[in-house]
């Protein structure tokens, strides 16, 4: 498995949500997954999708694990990655390869919610993967997101998720905030004040947000016209939104860890949890929180 750069996730018009970077190698959960749609593949020709694609560096693996024959589909919010980069990951390999490839994968641009949510999809996949998504889905949209991949599984299929974890620190206030009222006491909303320098400031306030607020930043408050540079930002900020200085923002994010999956995964009688586990910044499966691990997977199956 690759370990391709990150490429920065390209809007289409009109489309102001923010989805940062493509992420590198999951390589645990990847290898998982294709090892998955080979043993299908041996069976029958598998049917497989991944959502929010990115660039392909999954999707251009898939038909390589099928044994004869195969489908794969490739969703992503963004039409232009699609277009671009997801296409150019596919016309690095050989003329033969990409002919290939094109035959067995197809794209379907569009955000998940909708564009997958159709009669013509209803239990057809029997492997879905999804990584570097659910994170900025709020409680209400992640039950959406988890009720279209009981819809699309078909019975027997298996779903393998990625998504970030919360963050690693000793008495780190949010690591039990909320845990009696919500099945996600990870979303919060984090109210902070950046002066002259953006990683110098604590939060001043941290709650727990209603489940429909939406993720990413909001300016509450600026008292003057100066932005941070370029330079000046973190690669969090970078390409993002305008950050001024002595202004005060909300930041609003979602994140996971395996209890999380597990409680939000029995709402689903149909749905069970294979497995779920800690992965670390190199894309390898951790069995503990600590300070390497960045991000979380679960694998579920529909029983019916």
């Amino acid at each position: 498995l690759n370990m391709a750069p990150c490429v920065l996730i390209r809007n289409d018009p009109g489309e102001t949500r923010i989805f940062g970077y493509n992420q590198n190698t999951i390589e645990d959960l990847e290898l998982n997954f294709l090892q998955f749609v080979h043993e299908i593949s041996i069976k029958k020709p598998p049917i497989t999708l991944e959502i929010a694609a990115g660039t392909g560096n999954l999707s251009w693996k898939v038909p390589l694990a099928f044994e004869n024959d195969g489908q794969h589909y490739a969703n992503d919010l963004s039409s232009i990655m699609m277009n671009t980069e997801f296409d150019h990951t596919i016309e690095k390999h050989s003329k033969d390869l990409q002919l290939a490839l094109k035959l067995f994968i197809k794209k379907i641009p569009g955000d998940c919610l909708k564009v997958l949510n159709i009669t013509g999809l209803k239990n057809k996949f029997d492997a879905i993967y999804v990584a570097n998504l659910e994170q900025y889905f709020n409680p209400e949209q992640h039950q959406q997101f988890l009720e279209l991949i009981e819809y699309l599984l078909a019975p027997g299929g298996q779903a393998f998720l990625c998504s970030n974890s919360y963050i690693y620190k000793e008495n780190y206030p949010i690591i039990n905030f909320g845990q009696e009222q919500s099945n996600y006491p990870y979303f919060i909303q984090k109210i902070v004040t950046f002066e002259n320098e953006i990683n110098s400031n604590n939060p001043a306030a941290i709650i727990r947000p209603d489940n429909n607020t939406p993720t990413g930043h909001v300016l509450i408050e600026k008292n003057n016209e100066d932005k941070f540079s370029k330079e000046e930002l973190p690669q969090a900020f970078v390409n993002k939104v305008d950050i001024y200085k002595n202004a005060t923002y909300s930041h609003t994010s979602n994140a996971f860890s395996p209890d999380v999956y597990r409680a939000v995964i029995e709402l689903y009688p149909t749905l069970t949890i294979i497995d779920t586990f800690f992965v670390d910044r190199s894309g390898v499966r951790q069995s503990k929180m600590d300070y390497r691990v960045k991000r979380v997977a679960a694998i579920i199956k529909k029983i019916i």
